[in-house]
């Protein structure tokens, strides 16, 4: 199935579907050693390093009383990249750690530990001791904890058949910092649901005022107002770059009639570059927004509050407006490539 980025509006998939600063924050007291224990009474976090040496991980597990029950080597053929290394106690609220560890790299892609229902309170508050908060973007992206140091782990708890897990997953951070757009473009913030911006006033503004060349325009296909332009996408100036395309969507509900309706209802600008917003992190394969296009996106007033598969949304409260922000290759865009879209509409 093609992905098409003009192909409906954010503000219509929601009806029918229904961080911030580059600076370094405090993530609690800091681990000089990874493979120093940190354990309290019967409960223990595991060791967390971007990459682990095995053997000293055994010396660690084995001064908390831990035994290494099973070592299963890398099976490639069976699409398992990674050694899975299994330790159970017999004197501890825990009983059993995992450690996946990749067979070459040796990262720590993941750590699961099985935790009695008793002590899931004890064991959290531990984690919460040792960094573990909300605060970091991707614990908003999943709604779960994170702690970055020299690594970043996201942690989650699961339960399956009546067994308790904190799985302690490993993502690639932001290597380096890196470029965003200079500003938001505000040409047009102000001018969504305003009804003296129809099709025809975009055009003119967009071609004769901007030196902007108009790529397609779609039809209203059923209803009272079939015919009427429902989208248009205009090709930026060359000036305007990285910046490459801007799209507006028009309202045509067909509650409304034409005098009151055809007005902007949601703008699309299309960056070249997606690294001008997202990293791809080393480990997982995920984009995740840069701190430099949270950084922006705060200082124009626009709060993290919601994440819908790959498309990350920011309120502006005082606006009253949302842009939603994504990364990803549409078939309608520059043959396919991979680019960064920003969407902005009024808030409901």
């Amino acid at each position: 199935m093609k992905t098409k980025l003009f192909q409906h509006s954010i503000v219509w998939l929601l009806a029918f579907s229904i961080g911030l600063v580059a600076c370094k924050k405090d993530d609690g007291p800091e681990t000089q050693d990874p493979y120093a224990p940190i354990t309290e009474g019967r409960i223990f976090l595991p060791v967390l390093a971007p990459t682990v040496d095995m053997d000293k991980v055994k010396k660690v597990e084995e001064k908390r009383n831990g035994k290494l029950e099973k070592m299963t080597p890398a099976d490639p053929k069976a699409k398992r990249d990674y050694d899975l290394y299994q330790f159970i106690y017999d004197d501890k609220d825990i009983g059993e750690v995992q450690y996946h560890v990749h067979m070459t790299s040796k990262i720590l892609l993941k750590v699961a530990v099985k935790v009695r229902n008793e002590a899931i309170p004890k064991l959290q508050d531990l984690a919460k001791k040792n960094g573990f908060d909300e605060t970091h973007f991707i614990s908003k992206m999943f709604s779960k904890l994170s702690r970055e140091r020299d690594a970043l782990f996201l942690l989650s708890i699961r339960k399956t058949g009546g067994v308790t897990w904190f799985v302690f997953d490993q993502y690639g951070k932001q290597p380096k910092p890196m470029p965003t757009i200079k500003e938001i473009d505000k040409k047009w913030d102000e001018k969504i649901e305003n009804s003296l911006f129809k099709y025809a006033r975009v055009k003119q503004i967009e071609e004769g005022t901007f030196g902007g060349r108009l790529l397609e325009t779609k039809e209203v296909t059923y209803g009272k107002h079939k015919g009427k332009i429902r989208y248009a996408k205009f090709r930026a100036k060359s000036d305007e770059y990285p910046m490459i395309i801007r799209g507006y969507f028009f309202d045509w509900d067909e509650e409304l009639s034409d005098g009151n309706a055809g007005w902007i209802s949601e703008i699309i600008y299309v960056y070249d570059d997606p690294a001008l917003g997202f990293y791809q992190d080393n480990i997982k394969k995920v984009d995740i927004p840069t701190k430099e296009m949270l950084a922006l996106l705060a200082k124009e007033g626009y709060v993290f509050y919601e994440a819908r598969g790959k498309a990350y949304f920011f309120k502006n409260e005082r606006k009253k407006q949302i842009y939603v922000l994504r990364t990803q290759g549409f078939d309608d865009i520059e043959g396919g490539k991979k680019i960064l879209a920003l969407n902005l509409f009024n808030l409901k």
